[in-house]
């Protein structure tokens, strides 16, 4: 096939390598145009698919017809002209086909420029919605097409299933409206169909009863049918899909195949001896998980681990008995977590387990005075720490590890690649265990990290009470107050949380500043209340916490710094101001604060009924109807899609066109199947 500069392109050409300047008909505006919306090649135009479909595949004879219809003809023109004069003017048509009644056809807008589209003689394609004007039916505006052979007509915009492309102004600019893209499909197609040819293995089209790839641009774009069209966006999105599954799998086999890692042969007395000090038994999902990370320990292939579980599911201590066992074989581990507020509390937790082992712990952040950093990078370097915990300060130049042999991330969502990597490299191909409290859905697990094995802790421990979440109007604050005040006249404790420190200029939001001295000064004068803010010095923060694990205060007003990591058993009262303004896992997040023994506990979500959004009613509804995290998950990829899940919501689903992973799982989960089975046979 001549190109528009007269070279034939190659019949094994991939179209997505043709620039679209090499198409006749598609000048340099149109170019622009196009590459606004990122179709550059011919392969990217002919998978701009279209966002939905009309269906104007039944030809109506005018006979028939009645008011309020919806329909496509075929008629002749039987008379054309300009009727009336200034603003009353139109462009009026009357059409009669083969059943001998007529219908007129008028067009207000643009009615000088109609005279030159349509005159009488023609056989044209109409559709539009059928009005009535005193007792005789009529068309206004109708959608029009001329055919040059009424014998055979072929049809692109009428009289068939009618693809509805999605427009921006520079599309339109450039006369790709609906019917221009359309066109310029068509033409492009007809001149490409001779060279397309199909990526995918025939074994697997054949297995999974996918249309080819030529057949699913076509019918994508012009299909006789509805199911024709399913058919097609199947396969397009199968193709999306195991084009980035295969790239994943690849680069698993490349890990695997890489530098040899650790094997991590032995488990060691500190083991066991924990698990016998613990006052309760593990869960059977962390007996499973356990199993899983120990024979990924087990050999020298680096284990690359994701620990999904939901609040309060016993992730922290899966991660000591994985520190354990590298301990046990001579190595450190090393512990990163996104805010000094967590990272103190996991000190504190994993210290208390430690201590009793005779192991030793370090902590590290950036706001450790120059002499305690000087003493901790030591204990790392002579390799006296064993299991170090700290925030981004770990990646810093200057931490430089004995013996590293295990990295666990947690909350991975708040850390980027690069930062995984970074803290990898401080040791010899160390084991990778990634957590998160903020459980991912399975089609976004299979996407942003399915590179990883994934292990999912879906139950609690036993004791856990359930958390009767409430929403309240702001008015009725005052039955959250008084649930405050009975939980502290039972030695229980409460969190207040608000979304900001301060009030600003820019915010009439409720601020934690002010929240406090409100409280602490009126309605919970007679309670001890505490102020908790990621501003507050280190030493004060952790006597602020001191003092509310102790029960010493009854009420710890707080901004989102206690959203991760802070476990106190006593506390079983949540009030969340302004709830409408926080995304859905950062509510969930919240609420996994309380409910943390078999006490009853409460949530309450109180909201400023002037600013609740459709998707703020959402959230909380989501809320108020189930504490599951992998259904609040689930949920918040439905609310916010995947693009703004991933950090990528400027690119829609970030790597995907025509997928859609909240309703494509199903087609995600095959291609994954398949191109495990290519690379790893």
């Amino acid at each position: 096939m001549p190109t528009a500069d007269n070279r034939p392109i190659d019949h094994n050409t991939d179209p997505f390598d043709v620039h679209l300047e090499k198409m006749p008909g598609i000048g340099s505006v149109r170019l622009e145009a196009l590459a606004s919306v990122g179709v550059l090649s011919v392969g990217d135009l002919l998978t701009y698919i279209p966002r939905k479909y009309l269906d104007r595949s039944e030809i109506a004879p005018i006979s028939e017809l009645c008011e309020g219809e919806d329909v496509t003809l075929i008629a002749d023109v039987t008379s054309a002209a300009l009727v009336g004069h200034g603003k009353s003017q139109r462009y009026q048509a009357t059409l009669k086909d083969e059943s001998g009644s007529t219908l007129i056809c008028i067009w207000f807008a643009g009615a000088d420029v109609m005279r030159h589209i349509i005159a009488k003689g023609d056989v044209v394609a109409v559709t539009g919605p059928i009005t009535a004007f005193r007792s005789k039916l009529q068309m206004v505006h109708p959608e029009i097409e001329v055919l040059s052979d009424p014998e055979d007509p072929d049809l692109v915009h009428m009289g068939r299933i009618v693809p509805i492309y999605p427009l921006t102004a520079e599309l339109r600019d450039a006369r790709l409206n609906a019917r221009g893209l359309r066109k310029t499909l068509r033409d492009v197609l007809d001149r490409a169909s001779p060279w397309l040819i199909d990526p995918l293995p025939e074994p697997i089209r054949i297995l999974r009863d996918l249309l080819s790839w030529p057949d699913a641009v076509e019918k994508i774009h012009f299909p006789e049918s509805m199911k024709q069209a399913l058919e097609a966006r199947k396969r397009l999105v199968y193709d999306e899909f195991f084009e980035f599954q295969l790239e994943l799998a690849k680069r698993k086999k490349a890990s695997m195949e890489a530098k040899a890692g650790i094997a991590f042969t032995e488990v060691g007395p500190d083991f066991e001896r924990l698990l016998k000090k613990l006052p309760f038994d593990l869960t059977a999902g962390q007996k499973r998980v356990l199993t899983e990370i120990r024979e990924d320990m087990r050999t020298v292939v680096p284990m690359n681990r994701l620990l999904q579980g939901d609040v309060g599911s016993g992730k922290t201590l899966v991660a000591v008995l994985a520190m354990l066992i590298a301990q046990a074989n001579g190595k450190q581990s090393a512990l990163m977590v996104p805010t000094e507020v967590l990272a103190e509390q996991h000190h504190t937790v994993i210290t208390g387990y430690m201590d009793s082992l005779g192991i030793s712990t370090a902590l590290l952040t950036g706001s450790q005075n120059a002499a305690a950093r000087r003493e901790t990078l030591q204990g790392i370097a002579n390799g006296f720490a064993k299991i170090v915990i700290g925030t981004h300060a770990l990646l810093s130049q200057g931490v430089e590890f004995s013996k590293l042999g295990l990295v666990v991330i947690d909350e991975q969502h708040r850390f980027g690649v690069i930062q995984r990597h970074a803290l990898r490299r401080k040791g010899q191909v160390p084991d990778l265990l990634v957590m998160t409290a903020t459980p991912i859905p399975r089609t976004l697990a299979m996407t942003a990290y399915g590179d990883l094995d994934v292990s999912i802790l879906d139950e609690k421990p036993a004791g856990r009470t359930l958390i009767k979440t409430i929403g309240l109007r702001q008015k009725d604050h005052e039955a959250a107050l008084k649930t405050v005040r009975e939980a502290a006249s039972r030695k229980e404790q409460s969190y207040i949380i608000f979304p900001l420190v301060e009030k600003t200029e820019k915010s009439d939001l409720a601020s934690a500043k002010q929240g406090f001295e409100t409280l602490r000064d009126g309605p919970l004068k007679e309670l001890n209340v505490g102020l908790l803010h990621g501003r507050i010095p280190p030493d004060e923060r952790d006597a602020v916490m001191s003092s509310f694990k102790s029960g010493t205060t009854d009420v710890l007003v707080a901004t989102t710094v206690i959203e991760v990591g802070v476990d106190v058993p006593t506390a079983t009262v949540m009030i969340i101001e302004n709830a409408e303004k926080f995304g859905l896992s950062q509510l969930h997040q919240l609420r996994g604060r309380i409910g943390r023994s078999d006490r009853p506990s409460f949530c309450y979500l109180v909201v400023d009924d002037r600013s609740v959004s459709p998707e703020a009613s959402q959230r909380i509804n989501a809320m108020l109807e189930t504490s599951d995290g992998f259904e609040i998950a689930e949920r918040d990829l439905t609310i916010r899609g995947p693009g703004e899940m991933l950090g990528t919501k400027q690119a829609g689903d970030g790597q995907f066109r025509i997928a859609d992973l909240r309703k494509d799982a199903d087609i995600l989960t095959i291609a994954r199947q398949d191109t495990l089975r290519v690379v790893f046979g």
